[in-house]
């Protein structure tokens, strides 16, 4: 073997053994408007630090507080949201104040924690709506647990590089 080759095998092993890349479990979590009447579009699942790949393992909803006045009544309460997941039992969570068994005016809350929403995070734009004439005064949101998707280790990476220049090397 020439040093060349010996080298590439070299920085292989090295960084292979000193390397490694882990998933990581995080938090998305999407805080709802201060009123019902509005929808959203988002361009990515994600948080402040960009999009989020990987898996959902677990879906909380919490609505503490959902204060609703005349003329509006609780029955009235509309909220979906899309959640961009592949190979999930569902893809949508859809609440009705009637479904919940909200009726009249006064103070509302609910909340859950389900897998129905496990799976992929499938890349692309979806979207929420909340409709129903209240407001949220206390804390309303949906927090997705995640398993992020490992990014390739460094090691993998000079790895894959150092049999390229073995290959490249053998074809002279």
């Amino acid at each position: 073997m020439n040093r060349i080759t010996n080298a590439a095998i070299g920085l292989c092993l090295f960084t292979t053994m000193g390397t490694t890349a882990y998933a990581e479990i995080i938090d998305v979590r999407y805080d709802f408007p201060a009123n019902a009447g509005v929808s959203f579009d988002w361009f990515y699942f994600g948080n402040d630090h960009g999009p989020v790949t990987g898996n959902i393992t677990s879906t909380t909803l919490v609505i503490e507080n959902y204060s609703v006045n005349a003329p509006f009544d609780g029955s009235d309460f509309l909220m979906t949201f899309d959640v961009p997941v592949l190979d999930s039992v569902s893809e949508q969570i859809y609440l009705t104040g009637d479904a919940l068994g909200w009726s009249g005016t006064g103070n509302f809350s609910h909340s859950f924690t389900t897998d129905d929403f496990n799976g992929e995070i499938r890349p692309g734009r979806f979207g929420a709506q909340w409709f129903g004439g209240g407001t949220f005064i206390g804390d309303a949101y949906l927090s997705f647990t995640v398993d992020t998707a490992p990014v390739p280790a460094p090691g993998s990476a000079s790895l894959l590089l150092g049999a390229g220049l073995i290959a490249t090397r053998r074809r002279r």
